[in-house]
């Protein structure tokens, strides 16, 4: 279903093609089953394609229609070890980065 949509960046378009009320599984909820959980199941739900209906918006998509970027997604969806590990690299260079989490409303 949405392999084939010419995306704006409008979100009203994006939702507008799902049954469902928000992105991911239904009811608007995560993509995965336990999100609570830190996995690769993102990738593995994506991949699958096994829900029709689930909505997966164009920057999601990308991931496995980019040849750059679908080698590294089908990889993490094969395996988690070498997505934690590609994860932990990425979070310590932002972290070294000065990269801060800081939202004004506070936690």
């Amino acid at each position: 279903m949405f392999w084939n949509i010419k995306w704006t960046l409008d979100p009203e378009q994006h939702l507008s093609h799902s049954t469902k009320k928000g992105p991911g599984a239904p009811g608007g909820q995560s993509w995965t089953v336990q999100w609570l959980k830190f996995d690769n199941s993102y990738f593995k739900e994506i991949l699958a394609k096994s829900d029709k209906d689930l909505l997966v918006l164009p920057t999601d998509a990308a991931l496995f229609e980019d040849p750059s970027f679908k080698v590294c997604a089908e990889k993490y969806a094969k395996d988690q070890e070498t997505f934690f590990k590609d994860f932990a690299e990425a979070h310590a260079k932002l972290s070294n980065l000065g990269a801060k989490f800081d939202p004004p409303e506070g936690f």
